[in-house]
Order: C-alpha cells, then sequence, then structure tokens
C-alpha cells in the first residue's frame, strides 16, 4: 500500500462516519488520528513495509504499567474477542490498543466494517477487560505479598 492509497482510506474511513467532514489523514510522521463517536481511532504507517495499522484505544497508562498489570493482559489477551485485530501495548504513549494491520488499501465499505468491529471490541475491553486485568494484577499482587 502507498501512502497515498493510505491516507485515501482514512480519508473514506473518516468521511463515511462523518459525512462532509475532512482529515487529512497522515501526518507528515506517517500518524493520524480521529474522534468517532467519542472514539479514539489511531492510523500509522510505515512505509518500509507498506502497512497501515488502524488502532482502537482501549485503556491509556498514566505512568509505565507494572509488570503483572501486563502479565494479566497477555492472560486474557487470547480468550477475548478482539474485534479482528490484535492486543498491542504501545510503550511510548503507555496505551493498550486493538490493531489492525491492512498491507493493501481495503474498500471503504470493508474497512467501515472492520473498524466498526474493532471499536466495539475496544468498548467491551474498556468496560469488561479492563477491569477483569486489574482484578487478576491485584490478586498476584496480594498472592505475592502473602
Amino acid at each position: 500500500m502507498t501512502r497515498e492509497e493510505a491516507i485515501a482510506a482514512i480519508q473514506a474511513l473518516y468521511v463515511a462516519y462523518e459525512p462532509g467532514a475532512k482529515t487529512q489523514g497522515l501526518s507528515p510522521e506517517n500518524v493520524g488520528g480521529v474522534s468517532l463517536g467519542g472514539d479514539p481511532l489511531y492510523f500509522e504507517y510505515a512505509p518500509s513495509a507498506g502497512t497501515l495499522a488502524v488502532m482502537a484505544l482501549v485503556y491509556r497508562f498514566r505512568a509505565k504499567p507494572k509488570p503483572a498489570v501486563m502479565e494479566a493482559f497477555r492472560e486474557v489477551e487470547n480468550s477475548e474477542d478482539k474485534g479482528g485485530g490484535r492486543f498491542d501495548f504501545q510503550a511510548p504513549s503507555k496505551s493498550v490498543m486493538l490493531t489492525r494491520t491492512y498491507s493493501s488499501a481495503p474498500s471503504p465499505g470493508a474497512l467501515k466494517k472492520d473498524v466498526d468491529q474493532l471499536m466495539i471490541a475496544a468498548r467491551r475491553w474498556r468496560d469488561d477487560v479492563v477491569p477483569k486485568v486489574a482484578e487478576r494484577a491485584n490478586a498476584k499482587k496480594s498472592r505475592d505479598l502473602g
């Protein structure tokens, strides 16, 4: 996928959610983001691989997460629906994301369908999985101290 195809895909996606709205798609650093119905969605284009990553935010930590928390996320990630994406921890932003990566430009309809599934899964992770992860991490911490 070329950068221009990635930008066109992002712009078409944004218009599908917000008719008449405009976005530049990607910054000169090949990243971008939009808010769809209050849900943050991020994009990252990798020129060397020709891929576009679409990332739905699950949780952003204020500080670097404790190892027990990341371990708890890893324990639940395989059993939880990720909306067709994958679990992704972005260390620089301290963010847990659900990410789908495209190597060729999807049609606007297919991309919107994929993003709908990704955002539904990210909402469910925020509401159900993050509390479960916190509970597991706290239980592990209690066992380690006892």
